[in-house]
């Protein structure tokens, strides 16, 4: 071969091997860095991208402060489609060519999951207000006051909410598919946490909030159609309310302490009476027996509202609440009952800011459970000064609701992240006469009712019988333990009580404490507890209860070891774990199957090992 072929040959091999490495920098470039870099730049960006929406909920748009703030969102969100989330998505989709690698190729896919995900929310979003435009300039959200004489021009939910219900049902298709995407998404595989960022379980709560949409979707619908009638926009409403001391706890919440019968008639917010529980009880004329224990360890002869909270199912509670109010001599027909504690009051303060009451001052989030002890340290006196500060009193609740009527669209969207939040983990508690609306909240747990599963269950109860607010003082943790035992499943719960206070002049906590298990546990043997255990069983579910006292700086253990229902056997181990109304998050320990799990419990909670 001459040197002018091997030359050739040489220049071919170079120009293929350029070729090729041209090739595959172009198809690095366009497949990897490009998407990657421009994936970057977005998420660099997304800050100044949200910021147009945020001003427009919060009904300030380049400075300028505005009313009919929610006409322009629409707007912003078809720009953010387009300029955030389309874009995302064409870098995303060239990602995918490298899904099929090992280990990287799952968070691509995933990635490609939350991508189109989102964009399937944004058009749903765009079009279900695109479907009420019309309506939107009339929403003034900004100015929606308890009291305010423009209310009935400026708001028409029955319409928005008529239309919404009539638009809904077709995307519940939409929403299936979406959830069904969303299952391919492995939680596990993602680290729990990343700079403080709880990864793993956000990626949890937003599968399980899907999945319950789904499966709830049609009652959600209804919800909405109902607004109206709750509202108060198809005739008034008169909700019964409860303030509940929480350190002084009881199976709903707390001690009662103060009440009003709130009124909501066509956007407006009226409070018809208010005062001391205390006082109402005297109002008592009839004969109502009080719960038994109750009226062991107390003394109480008959029902009183005070020791309303007595059950560990608000429905039970609210219903004898319902029975008792239809006797007293002055009674109004009421539409629902609720029960509120410091913690709500407080979360309410955090969004909707300091109120201004005469007789107490500012009142803030950070001093409104001082300001309220207060009122709680005077309740059934007849004293001047005490009544005048109760009667402050109602004035901070009512102050703090006319309040959250008026306050921004953003600020409105973070209050009812705080009220769901507060649903969830008990700090509000609704019961409703309408036996439609009742079963919906019940449905989305939202009753603080007494469950049924079909695994294992557990709810520890307490109520404080000592007449002092002393939970304050109180550390409590559980833990529990599920083994086998010659071919039968026994579990031992164990409830660490600790005072924490350094005054030995302190009031004696008296607990009277209940395990809710599940029907047909037996128990075995109980330790640590000076009185006896009793058992018995109530809606649907069995209980062993007991009695204690605890002074300051003591430690208390009380054990029940029990055994579980034989139709629990053959099953993978589920546990569903109630928390108790009013009560803080509290450190839960369940060992089974070899396994441990760790958690907080600050709302019901579903344990899987």
């Amino acid at each position: 071969m001459n040197n002018s072929v091997k030359l050739v040959i040489a220049f071919v091999g170079k120009r293929k091997w350029y070729v090729a490495a041209i090739a595959i920098f172009v198809f690095i470039y366009y497949f990897l860095v490009s998407p990657a870099f421009s994936l970057l730049m977005i998420a660099k960006r997304l800050p100044e991208s949200i910021s147009p929406i945020k001003e427009t909920l919060s009904g300030n748009i380049s400075g300028l402060e505005i009313s009919d703030d929610l006409q322009f969102l629409p707007l912003e969100l078809d720009y953010f489609r387009e300029n955030v989330l389309v874009k995302a998505d064409k870098s995303i989709s060239r990602l995918q060519i490298f899904s099929i690698l090992p280990y990287i190729g799952s968070y691509i896919t995933d990635l490609d999951t939350v991508s189109k995900t989102s964009l399937d929310l944004m058009d749903i979003s765009i079009d279900l207000l695109s479907s009420v435009e019309n309506l939107l300039p009339d929403l003034n959200l900004r100015g929606w006051g308890a009291a305010d004489a423009t209310y009935e021009k400026n708001v028409h939910f029955v319409d928005i909410t008529t239309a919404l219900t009539q638009k809904l049902p077709g995307y519940k298709k939409r929403l299936f598919d979406i959830n069904k995407r969303l299952e391919s998404v492995d939680p596990n595989k993602y680290p729990q946490d990343v700079n403080g960022l709880r990864v793993r379980d956000y990626i949890i709560d937003i599968k399980s909030f899907s999945s319950a949409l789904i499966t709830s979707y049609d009652s959600f619908v209804s919800v909405v159609g109902m607004i109206p009638n709750l509202a108060g926009e198809t005739g008034a409403r008169n909700y019964l309310v409860f303030l509940v001391n929480d350190k002084e706890l009881r199976p709903s919440g707390g001690v009662a302490v103060a009440y009003g019968v709130f009124t909501v008639s066509g956007g407006n917010l009226t409070i018809s009476k208010s005062g001391d529980v205390f006082v109402l009880d005297e109002k008592i004329a009839a004969y109502f027996p009080p719960a038994s224990y109750v009226n062991k360890y107390t003394g109480a002869g008959s029902y009183l509202f005070r020791d309303a909270g007595y059950s560990a199912d608000f429905k039970e509670t609210a219903r004898n609440i319902q029975s008792v109010w239809s006797s007293l001599p002055d009674y109004s027909n009421i539409d629902g009952v609720i029960f509120l504690d410091t913690h709500f009051i407080a979360s309410l303060l955090e969004v909707v800011g300091d109120v201004e009451v005469e007789g107490f001052g500012s009142i803030t989030a950070d001093n409104v459970s001082e300001q309220l002890q207060k009122f709680f340290s005077v309740v059934g006196s007849r004293d001047a000064q005490d009544k005048q500060l109760k009667g402050n009193t109602s004035a901070v609740l009512f102050s703090i609701m006319t309040k959250m009527f008026s306050i921004s669209t953003q600020e409105r969207v973070e209050l009812l992240a705080k009220v769901h939040e507060d649903l969830n983990q008990k700090h509000i508690l609704l019961y409703f006469v309408d036996p439609e609306v009742q079963r919906v909240v019940e449905e989305f747990n939202l009753g603080a009712t007494v469950r049924k599963h079909d695994g294992d269950y557990l709810y520890v109860s307490n109520a404080n019988v000592g007449g002092t607010g002393v939970n304050l003082l109180i550390d409590q943790k559980v833990d529990k333990v599920v083994r086998y035992d010659n071919n039968a499943l026994v579990s031992d719960v164990t409830a660490h009580y600790t005072y924490i206070s350094d005054d030995p002049a302190a009031s004696v906590f008296k607990n009277y404490l209940r395990f809710y298990v599940p029907n047909g546990s037996k128990l075995i043997s109980a330790t640590g507890n000076s009185g006896e255990v009793g058992t018995g069983s109530e809606f649907g579910v069995s209980y062993f209860d007991t009695y204690f006292e605890l002074r300051p700086r003591e430690e208390l253990a009380i054990t029940v070891t029990y055994q579980l229902p034989a139709g629990l056997l053959n099953k993978n181990y589920t546990l569903l774990v109630q928390k108790q109304p009013g009560a803080p998050a509290i450190h839960y320990e369940v060992s089974a199957s070899n396994k441990i799990k760790s958690f907080t419990l600050d709302s019901d909670t579903e344990v899987k090992l």
